[in-house]
């Protein structure tokens, strides 16, 4: 099963792409802002980042570099 990590503050959003992911057969995590997906993107192996360019704390373009 392939991992996608989605990285939006905004949880209507998040839900909605979670919601299409998962019908599709992936396994979604979800982070709120930039340093918690850090976290995550260490501690696992992701097969497709889905990453907001506006995040608090750290935005998209740090989580990037």
């Amino acid at each position: 099963m392939k991992k996608i990590l989605i990285v939006e503050d905004d949880t209507e959003i998040a839900q909605i792409e979670m919601d299409y992911l998962v019908a599709d057969g992936f396994e979604v995590t979800v982070a709120a802002d930039g340093v918690k997906a850090m976290q995550l993107f260490e501690s696992q192996v992701f097969d497709l980042v889905i990453l907001d360019l506006n995040l608090p704390q750290k935005d998209g373009i740090h989580v990037c570099e």
